[in-house]
């Protein structure tokens, strides 16, 4: 099997945001809902807080670890970690394991992908179905075709959108396997099944590709630093539990 390079990572999430919207998913219309509520100043202070607060766990554990904020501005990447674009695409990235949970919620509750219940979106099928037979049928009956069309246009439209939320809904889901590594996959079944792993490696491939420079490297900005940060982008403020990160990095070797 062929290495996958993190030099040419891509964030997942681009492989559901680009696709052609007739011919979406489910995941990848719940995707795009969630890529549209993106706060940067919130995000941007969020995290600031979180390196503020918290202090890198170094393998020996001796002496006085500084924190995340301190060590970043030691190897002179503070400046890229908190650029525009690069909090929006480590926002993406969280919002993988967001949009795997509001699938499954939906799935359970035998919702639509716009949350409306699936039992009411076919009687409204059903009804339409019927209203475009019965106008067809007075049409015929009084030639009344052009106030017919025009009708039936409107709601022929109206049942074309209804069944292809019911087909993105209930037919055609996507793969979250796609969506979390952001690659088609093989055979069913492939693929990352974990979302909680799957976001973290994707955080970290992130940093890694827009910090870790030779020069930053050199200074202290070490892998498993990388994946201890990964670690406190993906947890909520009140959740934060910073390990030594080992777990994650042999994920992230795993996944190449």
């Amino acid at each position: 099997m062929t290495k996958k390079s993190i030099k040419g990572y891509t964030n997942p999430l681009n492989l559901f945001l680009s696709s052609d919207e007739d011919c979406a998913s489910g995941l990848a219309f719940i995707a795009r809902y969630f890529a549209q509520t993106f706060d940067l100043i919130s995000f941007r202070t969020e995290l600031i807080a979180k390196l503020k607060k918290h202090k890198y766990q170094p393998a020996n554990r001796k002496g006085n670890e500084k924190t995340f904020h301190e060590i970043l501005a030691t190897v002179g990447v503070p400046d890229v970690l908190l650029k525009d674009n690069t909090l929006h695409e480590l926002w993406q990235c969280t919002l993988l394991k967001t949009i795997v949970q509001r699938h499954r919620e939906l799935n359970e509750e035998c919702r639509a992908v716009d949350g409306q219940s699936l039992r009411d979106l076919r009687k409204q099928e059903r009804q339409l179905f019927k209203d475009l037979r019965a106008i067809e049928v007075v049409a015929q009956r009084n030639d009344a075709r052009g106030e017919a069309e025009k009708l039936y246009e409107k709601l022929e439209r109206r049942y074309h959108r209804l069944m292809r939320l019911l087909l993105i809904s209930t037919r055609y889901k996507g793969s979250r396997s796609e969506l979390l590594s952001g690659e088609f996959q093989d055979k069913p079944g492939g693929g990352p099944k974990d979302e909680d792993v799957a976001t973290k490696i994707a955080i970290y491939q992130t940093l890694e590709q827009r910090l870790q420079t030779k020069k930053a490297k050199n200074k202290g900005l070490f892998n498993i630093l990388l994946c201890q940060l990964a670690e406190i982008i993906w947890a909520s403020s009140d959740e934060i539990n910073v390990s030594d990160g080992k777990n994650l990095y042999r994920a992230v070797r795993r996944s190449l």
